[in-house]
């Protein structure tokens, strides 16, 4: 059988991937001086992750809206965990962690600030690049993020507008630039989430999405597969099992032996997703206009090869 055409990419589409490869190179660079301020005080490293959902408060419903992808139940032990470590304390059903909602205290959000300030200052050291070409960069990532903040709805911008930010205008200049690619990742996520939405069902059907997504991408093509593949999110090999038998249901997906493939029903609507998700994410990126994002691309890509290998 043929393969089904690529979709033709977005214009922008070539300059997306090093400004997200830039935060995980950077947060691989900062992680040494993170990890032993972390350990030094006592403050554990879930909690740091959790300050893309906002420290403002935190809950199961709350967590779901920006990974939607994970097993509900790992949010609601982590949160309780934390809860009982005396960094959160609960406001509302605090006798059940499915439904109890947290409120952040505030010496958890310092020590979050805390822990990003000693990655930011190690980054600051360990970047070879002049102030004036990192400016440039955060200037044209910032461009973006005030347009994304003004795009229209859809999409909402829950998470673009909730995250936890803890890069002053005093911190180091890759630490404003991680900060600002961080916006982007967030209003990337607002926006493919609304575009899937329309399909399954966010609040229920996460899990299922995901494991479409590993088929229909080639990243997996099996429970086990994708139980291997997204081990972070929780679900085990018979969850998938079930989620795949879904799908065939629906017409998405059918099986060929133990391995699943995408119906041309199923890719025509993925493709479409992943269409949606580009022509929303986009649009913002016309305040800096084509010449802007050629720039953008470039200026990232030097600042990429620059970087020391890990």
């Amino acid at each position: 059988m043929a393969a089904p055409p690529v979709p033709d990419p977005h214009p922008f589409a070539a300059a997306w991937p090093p400004i997200e490869t830039t935060v995980f190179e950077f947060w691989g660079l900062a992680r040494p001086a993170m990890n032993a301020l972390a350990a030094e005080q006592g403050i554990p490293l879930a909690l740091h992750n959790y300050a893309e959902l906002g420290l403002e408060t935190l809950s199961v419903a709350e967590a779901l809206r920006r990974d939607p992808y994970a097993r509900p139940e790992d949010f609601a032990g982590e949160f309780a965990r934390l809860a009982a470590a005396g960094w959160l304390e609960a406001v509302e059903d605090g006798d059940d962690p499915m439904t109890a909602r947290y409120v952040v205290l505030p010496h958890a959000r310092e020590a979050v600030r805390a822990i990003d300030a000693a990655g930011d200052a190690l980054l600051g050291d360990l970047v070879a690049v002049p102030d004036a070409d990192l400016a440039r960069i955060h200037e044209l990532l910032a461009m973006i993020h005030a347009a994304n903040l003004a795009a229209p709805e859809p999409p909402a911008r829950w998470a673009a507008e909730r995250r936890f930010r803890s890069a002053s205008e005093g911190a180091p200049l890759p630490g404003r630039i991680r900060e600002a690619a961080l916006d982007l990742l967030a209003y990337r996520d607002d926006v493919h989430l609304a575009a899937w939405s329309a399909h399954a069902d966010p609040a229920a059907e996460g899990a299922l999405w995901n494991a479409f997504s590993h088929v229909w991408s080639g990243a997996a093509s099996t429970a086990e597969g994708i139980a291997l593949a997204a081990a972070f999110r929780g679900y085990d090999a018979s969850f998938y099992e079930q989620a795949l038998a879904d799908l065939e249901a629906r017409g998405w997906l059918v099986a060929e032996g133990a391995e699943y493939r995408t119906t041309a029903a199923g890719q025509a609507l993925r493709d479409g997703v992943e269409r949606q998700t580009d022509e929303w994410f986009f649009a913002p990126w016309a305040v800096i206009g084509e010449e802007g994002v050629a720039e953008l691309r470039e200026r990232v890509e030097a600042l990429l090869r620059s970087l020391p290998i890990l």
